[in-house]
C-alpha cells in the first residue's frame, strides 16, 4: 500500500516540479534585459561614483539640483540609511528631495571615466544589475559625458 501512495504521489509531483522549473528558467530569461548580448542604455547625473537615474532637468530646475546635490547628498543618503540612529536633515533639503521623488541611484563600475560630479552621463549596461539600494553596475560600455557640467 505504501509503494503505491508513493508512486501516486511522485507521478504527479514529478511534473508539477519540472513545470515549474521549467516556468521559473523561461521567466527570468524573458524579464531580464541584461541576457540580452546588447545591452540597454541607462543616463542621467554624476555624483559621488553613483549615477542618479533621471531625464536631463534644465535652467533653473539643473542648477537647484546642483545646489542640493553638492551641499546636501551626503547628509540626505545617509539620512535614508540611518538604521540604529536616527539622522536628522532640514525640513527644506528633506522636501526638496521628495519633491524631486527621491534619488534612484545606481553605483558605477570604477573603471577611470574621466567625469565630474554633475555631469549628465550615458552608456550601455553589460552585466547584471545587482538588486540592493544603491543597486550595482559591475560592467558597462560605451560611456559618453552628453553634457558637461557648467
Amino acid at each position: 500500500m505504501k509503494k503505491i501512495i508513493f508512486t501516486v504521489l511522485a507521478s504527479i509531483l514529478a511534473p508539477v516540479l519540472i513545470a515549474y522549473i521549467f516556468y521559473l528558467n523561461n521567466t527570468s530569461e524573458a524579464s531580464d534585459p541584461m541576457l540580452d548580448e546588447q545591452g540597454f542604455q541607462m543616463s542621467g547625473y554624476y555624483y559621488y561614483g553613483y549615477l542618479d537615474k533621471r531625464e536631463k532637468l534644465d535652467g533653473e530646475a539643473e542648477q537647484e539640483y546642483f545646489y542640493y546635490m553638492d551641499n546636501h547628498f551626503e547628509a540626505y543618503y545617509d539620512s535614508i540609511f540611518s538604521i540604529v540612529e536616527e539622522k536628522e536633515i532640514d525640513e527644506d533639503v528633506e522636501q526638496y528631495f521628495q519633491s524631486i521623488d527621491g534619488l534612484d541611484l545606481y553605483v558605477l563600475p570604477q573603471d577611470g571615466f574621466q567625469v565630474e560630479n554633475g555631469d549628465y552621463i550615458s552608456f550601455t549596461v553589460k552585466s547584471p544589475i545587482m538588486e540592493s539600494y544603491p543597486a550595482r553596475i559591475s560592467k558597462i560600455d560605451d560611456f559618453e559625458v552628453l553634457h558637461r557640467r557648467k
